[in-house]
């Protein structure tokens, strides 16, 4: 794939693995300097640098000061930055599973305006013979 991105310096974060180690990737050889942020390295993320312009970093994002650290390593290496990939996010663990459903206070309501009462008022009905 041509992304024409050659040269350009990236942030990607949660790159250790999952689909932050295969942006890190994709990014990598579209020829893209990859400042790969992640809470440890592993042995693939290890690969890629080893390969590619890849720098690992490892960094807590979910620490104050992380995301600035994360930033600055780039901005020190490479003069600048051009492009961000976060792949972190932060949500509340369920002990019981991931398909378990969160509580009703929380779910999401997709597109559908406000919500309508389940209560339909009553159909009127044919009237019927005494026959």
């Amino acid at each position: 794939m041509k992304l024409e991105l050659q040269d350009k310096v990236a942030v990607v974060t949660g790159a250790s693995q999952g689909i932050g180690l295969a942006t890190v990737k994709a990014l990598a050889r579209e020829g893209v300097r990859v400042v790969a942020g992640a809470r440890g390295t592993t042995a693939e993320l290890d690969a890629l640098a080893r390969s590619y312009d890849v720098l690992p970093v490892c960094v807590d994002l979910a620490t104050a000061d992380g995301p600035a650290a994360l930033v600055e390593r780039a901005v020190a290496t490479y003069g600048g930055l051009d492009l961000l990939v976060n792949n972190v996010g932060a949500s509340r663990p369920r002990l019981d599973g991931f398909l378990a459903s969160p509580p009703a206070r929380s779910r999401p309501r997709c597109g559908r305006g406000p919500r309508r009462s389940r209560r339909r008022s009553p159909r009127p009905r044919a009237p019927t013979s005494t026959r």
